[in-house]
């Protein structure tokens, strides 16, 4: 029989065989190394747990700074609102109080989200609605405060704010949807942190626990395989294994116990029965207890409010029935009375069997951002409030205005139609004084050469041409009243300002005198326009006969040209006008000037300060008229003493200037008929037809006349060998557009004259001007006037007017 190995035989180490420490030793390293490893991912998982929480709880503050921006932005729009309705200086206080507010929460949003690249996009895109908003809302009230309120209401109503406001608005919602997706990918962020940290902690406390029990199992195990050894040293040797067993155990709970105590989040275990068995020091913080308190006890023992408590068991029992993981938010309340927020992942315990024999938890603190979103919460709802009490009384205010709109725009209308009245009456009494000195002319000069036609034929023939200078007369009144009325029919051509400037300049000099100097700017470059020629001459030579009348003791004229552009600005402050290119002609005088309240009146008709006699009060109107038919604008700038300049705007023409016509001279010899040209005439006007046939048969013509367009359409079936249709335009039943186009089918080559006094009705004339390819006699018309047509029309000369 061999001897057993005593205490101190060399094949024994601490009362294992030799041949197995190694192992246990191998054992124990491999146990420490994953301790390690464990403990290291715990509290990785922890930092990235409490980062989460962080960026969650920096969203709830990027959305709470949205929601002030844009309501420090609508505490200006208000207080510039109220300002304008009720010119209660009160309201501007709230806009001097949102101002530096909307730029401070500005540029707090957008230290917020400057990590987010998006949302640099839409803070550079905000950050331009906000200026633009503050500059219209800085403009409407100086406007306000310059005395220009009604100026400054229009600037409201145009929208422009409005538009702006909503699309800042708009780029709002986008910045508080991007923070709603980041806000909900958080929370799941943060969800999952916190459960990897809680099962790493767990499977670290119960690695280390069933580890070292393992170890103490295993060492027992080597003891006992050694059968070789005496049963009074296999006993000894258990013993001293349980103790290296316990050891271990108790240095497995060191270490969960330094987890516990070194993060900052609440640990905890509880048994089945919801007894307290594990709570680390943040925990006990909380609670305010020594562990003595709260170990083995269960949360209805210790804790401050018993209806929390009561949900928290309920809680605890429903997670180890279903033995499901689950995250919950639970409410405490501390020693001090201060109730916070907890967020919880709560996890079954298990034994080897699988059966619950209790619950371990994670719980992080998320008071601060709960309460970050009930301010946002808050802050919503009182926003909302607060909108629609000034939405209340702002329409109150607005209802207000518009009855005083609707009032003052009722007297309005009163002024205006007894003003419509006073110039109805002033423009009757003017055409009446005007005409009955002309037809006085015209009916005593014929009575007189009619009592002197066979006893002083000299004298007969001068009154007959006192009658015709009264009859002329009464056509340029006419005509004027025509232009004033923007009903007189256009030719508009592409011209060259410069060459119609340059052209008639000698004329303005004969018409003005000599004590006048007479100056001419053209312009390099200058745009085309597109205007009536011989109205266009008119116009200037109106301006500057008022000129030479504004200088009765010699001056300076210039005639200026010059291209334009005229603005949104300047369009909305002339609504006569409209933005866009222009010709410019602008004719200066040095003369007496006009104060403001003539100017105001200087356009209307048969307005004039000249003496009696010595002006009808229609040549600026006759202008303007023209202008305006024209699609341009006029604009008179005028101080007393200090001259007047008056500019005419034309539109600009982008086709190519026509070349100049020559200018009329006076020929005695009148063009006459070639080879007893045939001539219908269609006049619905006994007299007026009798007169045409007679002068048409002067010149030499063939001339067969109708009194309608029937009676034409049938000589025109019998006869189909004429040479020109000069027919008026306004006739009953047939007109003479529609006789025109009638003829031209039995005679495609006829050629047309039209003629009438009055273009609204005549068919021919569309917007002031003469449709294209259209020839027309102007009524009255001299028999110099219709020679000349007539000829130019027969041989092929005769499109426009005259």
């Amino acid at each position: 029989m061999n001897e057993l190995p005593g205490p101190s035989d060399p094949r024994r180490l601490g009362g294992l065989n030799w041949r197995q420490w190694p192992l246990l030793l191998a054992a124990l390293i491999a146990l420490a190394l994953i301790i390690l490893l464990i403990t290291a991912l715990a509290s990785r998982a922890t930092a990235d747990r409490d980062t989460a929480q962080g960026w969650e709880a920096h969203t709830y503050r990027t959305m709470l700074a949205g929601q002030r921006l844009l309501s420090a932005m609508q505490d200006a729009e208000t207080g510039q609102r109220g300002y304008l309705l009720t010119d209660d200086r009160a309201y501007l206080e709230s806009y001097d109080r949102g101002r530096p507010e909307v730029l401070a929460e500005l540029s707090a949003l957008r230290a917020l989200t400057g990590d987010n690249p998006g949302q640099r996009v839409n803070l550079d895109r905000l950050s331009v609605l906000v200026d633009q908003r503050l500059k219209i809302l800085a403009t409407t009230l100086d406007l306000a405060r310059d005395g220009q309120l009604r100026r400054a209401i229009d600037l409201v109503r145009e929208g422009q704010g409005k538009a702006v406001m909503d699309a800042a608005r708009a780029v709002i919602a986008a910045v508080m949807s991007q923070e709603q997706s980041l806000l909900r990918a958080r929370e799941r962020a943060t969800a999952r942190a916190a459960l990897t940290a809680r099962l790493y902690l767990v499977a670290l406390a119960l690695g280390a626990a069933v580890s070292a029990a393992a170890a103490g199992v295993g060492a027992v195990s080597w003891v006992r395989a050694d059968r070789r050894l005496r049963l009074l040293e296999a006993v000894r040797e258990a013993n001293e294994s349980r103790d290296a067993s316990e050891k271990k155990a108790a240095t497995a709970a060191a270490l969960v116990a330094a987890i516990g105590e070194a993060t900052p989040d609440l640990m905890f275990a509880k048994d089945r029965q919801g007894r307290m068995l594990y709570a680390n020091p943040s925990t006990l913080a909380l609670i305010g207890k020594p562990a003595e308190q709260v170990l083995g006890l269960t949360d209805l023992d210790w804790a401050a409010d018993r209806a929390e408590a009561e949900t928290i068991v309920a809680t605890d029992r429903r997670i180890m029935q279903s033995g499901a993981v689950e995250v919950v938010e639970e409410l405490f309340t501390d020693p001090t009375g201060s109730t916070r927020t907890f967020r919880s992942t709560k996890s079954p315990l298990r034994d080897a069997s699988g059966a619950v024999i209790g619950l371990a938890g994670v719980t992080a603190d998320v008071t601060e951002a709960r309460l970050a979103q009930e301010k946002l919460t808050n802050a919503n709802a009182e926003l909302e409030r607060r909108v629609s009490e000034r939405t209340v009384e702002l329409k109150g205010a607005l209802d207000r205005v518009l009855a005083e709109t609707a009032q003052r725009a009722m007297v309005e209308e009163q002024v205006r139609q007894m003003q419509k009245a006073e110039a109805v009456g002033q423009l009757t009494g003017g055409i009446a004084h005007d005409f009955n000195n002309m037809l006085a002319i015209v009916i005593g000069s014929l009575e007189m050469a009619k009592r002197r036609l066979t006893t002083d034929p000299s004298r007969a023939r001068l009154g007959i041409e006192h009658a015709e200078e009264g009859a002329r007369r009464a056509a340029q009144l006419t005509a004027r009243l025509l232009a004033f009325a923007r009903q007189q029919p256009l030719a508009p051509v592409g011209l060259d300002a410069n060459q119609l400037v340059s052209g008639m300049s000698e004329l303005v000099r004969r018409t003005i005198g000599e004590q006048i100097h007479v100056e001419t700017v053209r312009a390099g470059g200058l745009w085309p326009t597109y205007a009536d020629a011989a109205q266009l001459e008119n116009a200037l030579l109106n301006l500057c006969i008022n000129a030479r009348d504004a200088m009765p003791d010699g001056g300076h004229l210039t005639i200026e040209t010059a291209n334009a552009h005229l603005d949104d600005d300047y369009a909305l402050h002339n609504p006569s006008a409209a933005a866009g290119q222009y010709v410019l002609i602008c004719v200066t005088d040095t003369g007496s000037g006009m104060p403001p309240e003539v100017i105001e009146r200087a356009f209307d008709p048969f307005y004039t300060t000249k003496g009696v006699g010595k002006g009808t009060g229609l040549g600026l109107s006759q202008v303007q008229g023209f202008i305006k038919q024209s699609g341009g604008h006029v604009k008179i700038y005028s101080e007393p003493g200090h001259g007047t300049s008056v500019k005419i705007y034309l539109p600009r023409h982008f086709g190519k200037a026509a070349e100049p016509g020559l200018r009329d001279t006076p020929d005695t010899a009148l063009p006459r008929a070639v080879n007893a040209e045939r001539i219908l005439v269609v006049e619905d006007e006994p007299f007026v037809r009798n007169v045409t046939v007679e002068s048409l048969r002067e010149l030499g013509y063939v001339v067969v006349h109708a009194g309608d367009g029937k009676t034409a359409l049938d000589i025109l079936s019998a006869d189909l060998s004429f040479d020109l249709l000069f027919t008026d335009v306004v006739m009953p039943n047939m007109n003479g557009r529609r006789l025109a186009e009638a003829a031209l089918k039995q005679m495609p080559d006829l050629k047309i004259l039209y003629t009438t006094g009055y273009t609204r009705d005549a068919g021919v004339v569309h917007n002031g001007v003469l449709d294209p390819g259209v020839a027309f006699l102007a009524k009255p018309f001299t028999l110099d006037a219709l020679a000349r047509k007539v000829r130019a029309v027969l041989d092929g000369e005769g499109q426009g007017c005259t």
